[in-house]
């Protein structure tokens, strides 16, 4: 609903309730009058308010005019007020709030007073004050103060520190917001749900901490401008071949937060740590800078490293050109740190170091996954499944989530995916190659996992396995920049939904019931253990001269079974 407008155009409102309810004006602080708005209907189901004048009071009681829920008078709170006014608790809209001078009144007795007051249909001013907080006022409309554009001004307050007002519950504080001259004042940490509330609409400036410096211009020329208090940019930072890195390195050594994109491009710098303190970079439309929502590194041919860790969410991130460029783990885990994040286009080597994390983990050259660690989750490599599937091993791949390069399962006899319970995204870091390649697995009956994003330059490629169903789904999320290329198997995309070729060799047990947890089940290394006919990691085997076949689901002896029919008839016969 829109905002009610104090002016001379009037405002068209869709809620006729809510306007009837009493959106009246009172007396102006230092006015000459009184104003007071006229419902008016202006078309079926549109309503809006006229502006009149009245030359004194609240209008009269039996005055159409007249709300029992509004209170018709400013609320002034100053350096000599000594008690807070009693106010009747059927008031529901209050005119403006002014709020000055050196207070005597209490927070505690602001917090009380204020428990019930939130809808000023003329604004609030909070200046020259010796408030630190303002966490008693607990907004939910703020219009335009009569004098100025502004529907919230808080300037001049000499010890104020943090400004503690839920923005998310003011839904209705649509006009603009005035935060100038508070000294003490640090914003860092209440930015967001300002900005969130106030996009487009607001005059933030000369406090400890404002919310951000915006980019203006060519970034080379305001780097060189930039106040050792900034703590945020909002707006793009194109670094290039035109840019100083000791002056990056000093200017930006107290930036934590980059609010938009960032293009490194055509430099010959070694490493990028002039970012090294900065701790996130996001996209937040709140904050309506105009940027490339993508961190850009490209064509830098003495790069070497990154250098820094800062957590970005809501981008693109391309990686790529870069010839000597080798990133270590930990710096692709902060850069894909955010659930938003839009896509990834690598073309890099990863280089792990002391510092990297224990659950990254890296394959053989082969492709071969035999030395990697327990409770691998992130995997770096070329994956291969092949005819010398190592399953002893295979447990290793179950914590698995995410490839930074590709996976191959070719000629295998595998029936299930289940060896993959967590997996779901693949990150290309070869251009050349194709992310996820499936051929000529026989046995393979389905794909199935927890699948989310395939990026590549290349085509997924599923064919030649005869008895596997793809769905539609999976082809959707399969698509990279190219469709995937699903052809000759049982069902492409969900082309053919018949029954699948029967597979008269046993199903394995991880078909029916899952796959357990690894460290549930015993394993190959204790051949003596009686536990181990009874592992399903030991089921999903490519050894075609297994030796103990499963020949039925069913647990216990047939013959204790036969024994209970026979015997549960015996019974139903005596019946």
């Amino acid at each position: 609903m829109a905002s009610c407008a104090h002016g001379a155009n009037s405002s068209i409102f869709s809620n006729k309730d809510r306007l009837a309810q009493g959106n009246w004006d009172g007396q102006r602080f230092g006015g000459e009058g009184l104003r007071h708005l006229v419902l008016k209907k202006w078309a079926p189901g549109w309503w809006y308010l006229e502006p009149r004048l009245f030359l004194e009071g609240p209008p009269p009681t039996d005055s159409p005019e007249f709300s029992p829920l509004t209170y018709y008078y400013d609320i002034v709170i100053d350096e000599s007020t000594v008690t807070l006014p009693e106010l009747n608790p059927e008031h529901r809209f209050y005119q403006a709030l002014y709020i000055t001078g050196n207070l005597k009144i209490t927070p505690r007795e602001l917090t009380l007073f204020f428990k019930n007051l939130d809808f000023f249909t003329h604004g609030v001013r909070i200046h020259n004050t010796n408030l630190e907080s303002l966490s008693f006022l607990r907004l939910f409309n703020a219009d335009p103060l009569d004098d100025s554009p502004y529907s919230i001004e808080i300037t001049n307050n000499s010890k104020l520190t943090s400004i503690g007002i839920d923005f998310d519950y003011c839904s209705m504080c649509l006009g603009s917001i005035l935060i100038d001259q508070n000294p003490k004042l640090d914003l860092r940490n209440e930015c967001d749900g300002i900005m969130a509330r106030y996009k487009n609409n607001r005059m933030i400036t000369n406090n400890l901490y404002d919310c951000g410096c915006t980019v203006k211009g060519n970034f080379n020329q305001f780097i060189s401008t930039l106040s050792p208090k900034c703590w945020m940019l909002v707006g793009n930072i194109t670094v290039d071949q035109n840019s100083d890195y000791d002056l990056l390195q000093k200017k930006l050594d107290n930036i934590t937060r980059i609010n938009g994109g960032i293009s490194v491009i055509n430099t010959n710098f070694v490493d990028l740590s002039f970012f090294r303190s900065i701790q996130t970079i996001d996209a937040d439309s709140s904050y309506k800078a105009s940027y490339i929502s993508e961190i850009l590194i490209q064509n830098n041919k003495n790069l070497t490293s990154l250098k820094f860790q800062a957590k970005q969410n809501g981008l693109s991130i391309t990686i790529r050109d870069n010839p000597k460029l080798c990133v270590a783990p930990q710096e692709l885990d902060a850069l894909f740190y955010g659930e938003d994040t839009q896509r990834g286009d690598l073309d890099v080597d990863v280089c792990f170091d002391e510092q990297s994390p224990s659950y990254w983990c890296q394959v053989s050259e082969l492709g071969y996954f035999s030395n990697i660690s327990d409770g691998c989750v992130i995997l770096v490599g070329h994956l291969l499944l092949d005819k010398n599937f190592d399953f002893d091993n295979s447990y290793k791949l179950f914590a698995v989530q995410t490839i930074y390069g590709s996976l191959t399962i070719t000629n295998t006899s595998l029936r299930t995916f289940s060896i993959f319970p967590h997996f779901g995204t693949i990150r290309s870091i070869n251009p050349s190659k194709p992310p996820l390649y499936v051929s000529h697995n026989n046995k393979l009956q389905d794909l199935y996992t927890v699948w989310r994003k395939v990026e590549s330059d290349q085509a997924v490629i599923i064919e030649n396995n005869t008895n596997l169903i793809t769905s539609e789904l999976y082809c959707a999320l399969w698509r990279t920049k190219q469709k995937a290329i699903v052809k000759n198997n049982w069902s492409n995309c969900g082309d053919n939904y018949k029954a699948q070729i029967y597979d008269k060799t046993p199903l394995n047990i991880d078909v029916f019931y899952g796959l357990p947890s690894y460290l549930d089940v015993s394993h190959g290394s204790n051949p003596d253990d009686s536990g181990l006919q009874n592992n399903p990691w030991d089921r999903n085997s490519t050894d075609e001269d297994y030796e103990t076949p499963e020949t039925s689901t069913e647990n216990g002896d047939p013959g204790i079974f036969s024994f209970r029919v026979l015997f549960l008839l015996a019974v139903f016969k005596l019946l």
